[in-house]
């Protein structure tokens, strides 16, 4: 409902834009038309002061050119002549044309004054109303006041915006601001995670392809393997290979440069430069150190942009996002990623358990695999082991994160999410 909501004043608000803009463009049209078309009658119209037939017996030079053709005698001379007379009237028309432009530019001054003027013959006391007939007389105003809505249109669209990111959090009840800016970091980063996964899967698939032409070429090759080699197929596919690790790299790096700036602006004055070991709160279970396991977790993700930055936007968001009503951590739902990100998602979520389950004493592991129940309505958590090859860790249900604290035991991973 509230995002139908938005939905329709956004629209409704655009419409507004669209009439406002029109209605400006017209009235902009209408004054145009009415300063352009009086000045035109003033300044291009004949009159007892602008009388073409006295302004042509004024021109000397061009009545002496026409006595020269009148008084040619011969062919040759009259030819001449009208040359002359030609140049003449084409000077004489350029003159009448710049004597035009002339009288123009002084009806539209005079028709519009300038600002200076405006305020010197408006009244002193009048305050802003001088100001208006100013803007009003001048165009200012219009320009000015378009700024003005720009600008609001701008404030509007901003708080729209954040108004979307609250409705897509799911959460309408009242909650901190600390809380509130962890959700619009959220969106924030997992839009740009995103759109990295986009380009990080094509490098992969261009990869592989790559190694794959690699291979068949070595399996294919009849010749010395001295020259395959020395060969051109195979130094065009190295050189291929190598600028598509290159482009990898460049993602990469950007990945680590993004997360360094945002987590060194919420670190509480952290150096990003330290790497931080994962580990536990000293006494996690028996001094309910729940906080300060996230805030361990915190600094960990320091500086983890390229080996962590497809979770991290959801393991920030897990430690510092509790419902207030629910008594909850917010949950993150793969299913509901874009889906470039969730093979990422999944592949480091399951390595950050691994490291996670290797820190756990047996009891911790026990406690932090087995079933709880959380928040307000005791909702039943359960964060399953995936046995695959060798009993090896598989991803951990991203429901562990309400494990944080469990009345009296505290586990280090129910801070994240590590599945």
């Amino acid at each position: 409902m509230l995002k139908t909501a938005a939905a329709d004043v956004r629209s409704q608000l655009m419409r507004e834009r669209e009439a406002r803009a029109h209605g400006s463009k017209g009235r902009g049209n209408a004054h145009f038309a009415a300063v352009m078309g009086g000045a035109i009658d003033t300044a291009l119209t004949e009159s007892p002061a602008y009388c073409i037939a006295d302004l042509i017996d004024q021109d000397t030079n061009l009545q002496a050119k026409l006595k020269v053709l009148i008084g040619a005698n011969s062919r040759g001379a009259r030819r001449e002549a009208a040359d002359v007379l030609n140049s003449a009237l084409a000077n004489h028309v350029r003159w009448t044309l710049g004597e035009c432009r002339t009288s123009l530019h002084d009806c539209l001054n005079e028709l519009v004054p300038r600002p200076s003027e405006s305020s010197s013959k408006s009244d002193p006391s009048s305050g802003d109303s001088s100001k208006d007939s100013t803007d009003e007389a001048s165009g200012s105003g219009s320009h000015s006041t378009s700024l003005n809505v720009s600008a609001a249109a701008k404030a509007t669209d901003t708080s729209l915006d954040k108004l979307d990111l609250l409705i897509e959090s799911g959460v309408s009840e009242e909650v901190p601001e600390e809380v509130s800016q962890t959700r619009l970091d959220f969106h924030e980063r997992q839009q740009f995670v995103s759109a990295k996964a986009e380009e990080l899967n094509i490098v992969i698939q261009a990869l592989a392809e790559c190694d794959s032409a690699i291979s068949k070429l070595k399996s294919e090759w009849t010749g010395p393997y001295r020259d395959l080699y020395r060969s051109n197929e195979l130094e065009e596919l190295q050189e291929e290979r190598g600028r598509i690790a290159k482009d990898q790299s460049h993602h990469e790096t950007a990945l680590q440069r993004y997360f360094g700036s945002v987590t060194a602006s919420t670190s509480k004055g952290e150096k990003t430069d330290k790497v931080f070991k994962l580990t536990l709160a000293t006494d996690l279970e028996t001094r309910k150190a729940g906080f300060r396991q996230i805030q361990l977790v915190d600094l960990y993700c320091l500086s983890r942009g390229k080996e962590l930055w497809a979770i991290l936007p959801s393991i920030t968001r897990i430690g510092h996002d509790i419902d207030p009503i629910k008594c909850m951590h917010w949950r993150p739902d793969v299913k509901t990623m874009p889906e470039a990100l969730q093979s990422f998602w999944r592949e480091q979520s399951r390595a950050f358990a691994k490291q996670l389950l290797m820190l756990c004493t047996p009891t911790q592991r026990s406690t932090l695999l087995g079933a709880h129940e959380f928040g307000t309505k005791k909702v039943s958590v359960k964060a399953p082991e995936c046995k695959e090859r060798r009993k090896s860790i598989g991803p951990i249900s991203h429901s562990c994160a309400n494990l944080r604290q469990t009345r009296g035991a505290t586990v280090a991973a129910l801070s994240l999410t590590v599945g």
